[in-house]
């Protein structure tokens, strides 16, 4: 990972909603690639009981793929 960042941080009852920009420099290539992404999390109990990541993984694959 070359840069990991949060622009937006949202509590709402049991859900979280995180905004960012990520950059990543694929190891097998050594292509960088980057993209937005969103994270949706319900917290249940102080858990995370349901996770989802988003993010452009056509990017992610062409850096690793060449």
């Amino acid at each position: 990972m070359i840069e990991l960042r949060r622009s937006l941080f949202v509590l709402i009852l049991i859900a979280v909603v995180v905004l960012g920009f990520m950059r990543f420099r694929a190891l097998k290539t050594g292509k960088e690639w980057e993209s937005d992404w969103a994270m949706a999390m319900t917290v249940r109990d102080g858990l995370v009981t349901h996770w989802r990541v988003f993010f452009d993984m056509s990017l992610e694959a062409n850096a690793i793929n060449g």
